[in-house]
Protein backbone atom coordinates (compact mmCIF):
# COMPACT_ATOMS: atom_id res chain seq x y z
CA UNK A 1 0.00 0.00 0.00
CA UNK A 2 1.67 3.24 1.35
CA UNK A 3 5.37 2.48 1.90
CA UNK A 4 5.06 0.37 -1.90
CA UNK A 5 3.85 3.37 -3.34
CA UNK A 6 5.99 5.88 -1.91
CA UNK A 7 9.25 3.43 -2.18
CA UNK A 8 8.37 3.33 -6.00
CA UNK A 9 7.95 6.76 -6.57
CA UNK A 10 11.55 7.46 -4.39
CA UNK A 11 13.29 5.00 -6.59
CA UNK A 12 12.80 7.47 -9.85
CA UNK A 13 15.86 9.59 -9.97
CA UNK A 14 13.50 12.45 -11.11
CA UNK A 15 11.84 12.27 -7.71
CA UNK A 16 14.97 11.70 -5.19
CA UNK A 17 16.43 14.25 -6.05
CA UNK A 18 13.59 16.89 -5.56
CA UNK A 19 11.81 14.93 -2.49
CA UNK A 20 13.09 14.11 0.54
CA UNK A 21 11.56 10.98 1.87
CA UNK A 22 11.32 11.91 5.96
CA UNK A 23 12.34 8.20 7.55
CA UNK A 24 10.13 7.77 10.60
CA UNK A 25 11.35 6.38 14.00
CA UNK A 26 9.46 3.17 15.84
CA UNK A 27 9.95 0.81 19.18
CA UNK A 28 8.81 -2.16 16.79
CA UNK A 29 11.60 -4.54 15.19
CA UNK A 30 12.43 -4.79 12.07
CA UNK A 31 10.88 -7.06 9.61
CA UNK A 32 12.16 -9.54 7.12
CA UNK A 33 13.79 -6.66 4.76
CA UNK A 34 14.13 -4.01 6.71
CA UNK A 35 17.14 -1.82 7.40
CA UNK A 36 17.76 0.57 10.14
CA UNK A 37 18.17 4.14 8.86
CA UNK A 38 16.59 3.56 5.36
CA UNK A 39 13.09 1.87 6.20
CA UNK A 40 12.67 3.14 9.92
CA UNK A 41 14.62 4.03 12.40
CA UNK A 42 14.78 1.22 15.34
CA UNK A 43 14.94 2.18 19.14
CA UNK A 44 13.96 1.22 22.16
CA UNK A 45 11.13 2.37 24.24
CA UNK A 46 13.42 3.84 26.80
CA UNK A 47 14.85 6.37 23.82
CA UNK A 48 11.34 6.91 22.18
CA UNK A 49 10.03 8.32 25.49
CA UNK A 50 13.35 10.44 25.99
CA UNK A 51 12.59 11.89 22.59
CA UNK A 52 8.81 12.66 23.55
CA UNK A 53 10.01 14.45 26.67
CA UNK A 54 12.22 16.84 24.52
CA UNK A 55 9.92 17.66 21.53
CA UNK A 56 12.05 15.75 19.44
CA UNK A 57 8.93 14.50 17.04
CA UNK A 58 6.69 16.90 14.93
CA UNK A 59 4.33 13.69 15.31
CA UNK A 60 4.10 10.49 17.00
CA UNK A 61 1.98 8.01 18.20
CA UNK A 62 1.50 4.79 19.75
CA UNK A 63 -0.82 2.14 18.04
CA UNK A 64 -0.27 -1.84 17.53
CA UNK A 65 1.73 -1.88 21.02
CA UNK A 66 4.60 0.26 19.27
CA UNK A 67 5.60 4.18 18.99
CA UNK A 68 6.11 5.56 15.81
CA UNK A 69 7.37 9.32 15.15
CA UNK A 70 8.78 11.72 12.67
CA UNK A 71 11.45 14.28 13.80
CA UNK A 72 11.03 17.73 13.66
CA UNK A 73 14.67 18.81 13.09
CA UNK A 74 14.53 16.59 10.16
CA UNK A 75 11.21 18.20 8.36
CA UNK A 76 12.97 21.44 9.39
CA UNK A 77 16.34 20.72 7.57
CA UNK A 78 15.10 19.17 4.39
CA UNK A 79 12.51 22.28 3.97
CA UNK A 80 15.60 24.88 4.71
CA UNK A 81 17.20 23.26 1.95
CA UNK A 82 14.20 23.33 -0.70
CA UNK A 83 12.68 20.02 -0.63
CA UNK A 84 9.10 18.69 0.01
CA UNK A 85 8.84 16.01 1.69
CA UNK A 86 6.79 12.64 1.53
CA UNK A 87 5.81 11.19 5.00
CA UNK A 88 4.30 7.94 5.36
CA UNK A 89 1.51 8.50 8.82
CA UNK A 90 -1.67 7.59 10.29
CA UNK A 91 -4.14 9.50 10.75
CA UNK A 92 -3.77 10.62 13.85
CA UNK A 93 0.20 11.81 12.95
CA UNK A 94 -1.51 13.25 9.72
CA UNK A 95 -3.21 15.53 12.44
CA UNK A 96 -0.82 16.28 14.57
CA UNK A 97 1.35 17.25 11.37
CA UNK A 98 -1.31 19.87 10.10
CA UNK A 99 -1.23 21.97 13.08
CA UNK A 100 2.31 22.54 12.62
CA UNK A 101 3.14 22.98 9.11
CA UNK A 102 1.08 25.10 6.64
CA UNK A 103 0.86 24.40 2.62
CA UNK A 104 0.59 20.25 3.32
CA UNK A 105 -0.99 18.39 0.86
CA UNK A 106 -2.55 14.53 2.33
CA UNK A 107 -2.89 11.63 -0.15
CA UNK A 108 -5.13 9.01 1.35
CA UNK A 109 -4.09 5.46 -0.06
CA UNK A 110 -6.98 3.05 1.22
CA UNK A 111 -8.09 -0.07 -0.42
CA UNK A 112 -11.65 -1.02 -2.31
CA UNK A 113 -13.02 -3.38 0.47
CA UNK A 114 -12.42 -4.36 4.42
CA UNK A 115 -11.54 -7.79 2.25
CA UNK A 116 -8.53 -6.56 0.25
CA UNK A 117 -7.14 -4.96 3.86
CA UNK A 118 -7.31 -8.26 5.59
CA UNK A 119 -5.84 -10.05 2.81
CA UNK A 120 -3.03 -7.73 2.35
CA UNK A 121 -2.32 -7.68 5.91
CA UNK A 122 -2.44 -11.75 5.76
CA UNK A 123 -0.12 -12.40 2.72
CA UNK A 124 2.69 -9.85 3.97
CA UNK A 125 2.99 -12.42 7.02
CA UNK A 126 4.76 -10.06 9.04
CA UNK A 127 1.79 -10.01 12.02
CA UNK A 128 0.51 -12.43 14.45
CA UNK A 129 -3.23 -13.34 14.32
CA UNK A 130 -3.65 -11.09 17.30
CA UNK A 131 -1.93 -8.19 15.88
CA UNK A 132 -3.64 -8.72 12.28
CA UNK A 133 -7.35 -8.45 13.94
CA UNK A 134 -5.93 -5.37 16.07
CA UNK A 135 -4.45 -3.79 12.60
CA UNK A 136 -8.26 -4.21 10.84
CA UNK A 137 -9.61 -2.90 13.32
CA UNK A 138 -7.71 0.01 13.46
CA UNK A 139 -7.49 0.49 9.76
CA UNK A 140 -11.41 0.29 9.46
CA UNK A 141 -11.42 2.70 11.97
CA UNK A 142 -9.08 4.94 9.96
CA UNK A 143 -11.49 4.23 7.09
CA UNK A 144 -14.80 5.41 8.56
CA UNK A 145 -13.00 8.48 10.53
CA UNK A 146 -11.50 9.49 6.86
CA UNK A 147 -15.42 9.28 5.35
CA UNK A 148 -17.10 11.25 8.02
CA UNK A 149 -14.65 13.75 8.31
CA UNK A 150 -12.07 14.16 5.29
CA UNK A 151 -8.55 15.53 5.76
CA UNK A 152 -6.87 14.39 2.66
CA UNK A 153 -6.87 16.57 -0.50
CA UNK A 154 -6.36 13.07 -2.42
CA UNK A 155 -7.99 10.29 -2.32
CA UNK A 156 -6.68 6.75 -3.85
CA UNK A 157 -8.20 3.72 -3.98
CA UNK A 158 -5.56 1.29 -4.44
CA UNK A 159 -7.01 -1.70 -6.12
CA UNK A 160 -4.36 -1.88 -8.95
CA UNK A 161 -1.02 -1.01 -7.70
CA UNK A 162 -0.03 -0.18 -11.47
CA UNK A 163 -2.76 2.19 -11.64
CA UNK A 164 -2.25 3.70 -7.98
CA UNK A 165 1.18 4.09 -8.77
CA UNK A 166 -0.29 6.56 -11.66
CA UNK A 167 -2.43 8.05 -10.03
CA UNK A 168 -0.16 8.98 -7.39
CA UNK A 169 2.66 10.17 -9.65
CA UNK A 170 0.09 12.42 -11.37
CA UNK A 171 -1.01 14.04 -7.91
CA UNK A 172 2.80 14.16 -6.94
CA UNK A 173 3.72 16.20 -10.31
CA UNK A 174 0.50 18.31 -10.10
CA UNK A 175 1.46 19.48 -6.42
CA UNK A 176 5.57 20.00 -7.02
CA UNK A 177 4.25 22.56 -10.39
CA UNK A 178 2.75 24.71 -8.01
CA UNK A 179 4.05 27.70 -6.94
CA UNK A 180 3.06 27.68 -3.42
CA UNK A 181 5.40 25.15 -1.93
CA UNK A 182 6.14 24.37 1.94
CA UNK A 183 9.18 26.43 3.47
CA UNK A 184 11.14 26.69 6.80
CA UNK A 185 9.05 29.55 7.66
CA UNK A 186 5.56 27.53 8.49
CA UNK A 187 6.80 25.32 10.26
CA UNK A 188 6.10 25.90 13.88
CA UNK A 189 7.03 23.77 17.12
CA UNK A 190 4.58 23.54 19.52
Amino acid sequence: GKTTLVDWLMAQKKYSTIIKKIISYTTRQPRKGERHGVDYYFIGDDEFKIKIDVNFFLEWTYVYGFYYGSSYEEVVSALSKGNSLIMIADRYGIQQIIKKIHNVFIIYITVPHKNALYERLYKRGTETEFFLKVRLEKSLQEMAQEEKSRIADFTIINSQLSRSAECFEKIINEQLNQKNRYNVKSVKKV
